[in-house]
């Protein structure tokens, strides 16, 4: 019996500082982020695009998709996002003009994560939204966190208590379990003694 408690514990532990190890690098830690743009951010386009596109490195939940496109702050028509696993397209639909653009985004992933930010491109030449030619993409560091754009790379924010919060609640309850196998481990030996 004795020996058969002190493997328990001993095994509690182990497990304990595994997970506890572990759980930095775990996907529950990891963020939602986008992976490429269309326009590319930072680009200047000779022809209007006749649609936006949003792909991120996780599914996103197509309950919860918001893209906006405004040029000078005066929003541009866009159709409903369509949502395919983890790509997200918007067909322009109002009239563009040369000019630069903003895309904003925010969207869910299908495992809760939100992830919003915007990027940029420009119109070269007078252009209307029905005479497009291919845009350019841009591919992005999908583990970058600032929120800052630096060139070629969107402006991307994360919920970061929502991404913590299954780690949190595993490494709590592993403490706890822990610390309860202890103090039993404890109160036998005093009671045998």
């Amino acid at each position: 019996m004795r020996h058969r408690s002190r493997r328990l514990v001993g095994l509690a532990l182990a497990l304990w500082v595994v997970v506890a190890v572990g759980l930095p690098t775990s996907g529950a830690w990891a963020h939602s982020g986008l992976v490429s743009v269309t326009p590319a951010d930072g680009s200047t386009i000779s022809k209007a695009p006749t649609s936006v596109e949003l792909v991120f490195n996780e599914h996103v939940n197509p309950d919860y998709v918001t893209v906006v496109l405004t040029s000078s702050g005066t929003p541009v028509t866009l159709g409903t996002p369509v949502v395919v696993g983890p790509k997200v397209t918007a067909s322009v639909t109002g009239a563009t003009a040369p000019g630069s653009y903003r895309i904003a985004y925010r969207v869910v992933s299908v495992d809760g994560h939100p992830v919003s930010g915007e990027t940029t491109f420009s119109i070269a030449g007078a252009t209307t939204a029905s005479s497009q030619t291919p845009a350019s993409t841009t591919s992005v560091n999908p583990s970058a966190t600032t929120p800052s754009a630096t060139a070629g790379q969107p402006s991307t924010s994360h919920d970061t208590e929502a991404n913590h919060v299954p780690a949190l609640v595993a490494l709590g309850i592993f403490v706890v379990g822990g610390g309860l196998l202890g103090w039993r481990e404890v109160r036998r030996r005093q009671r045998t003694h």
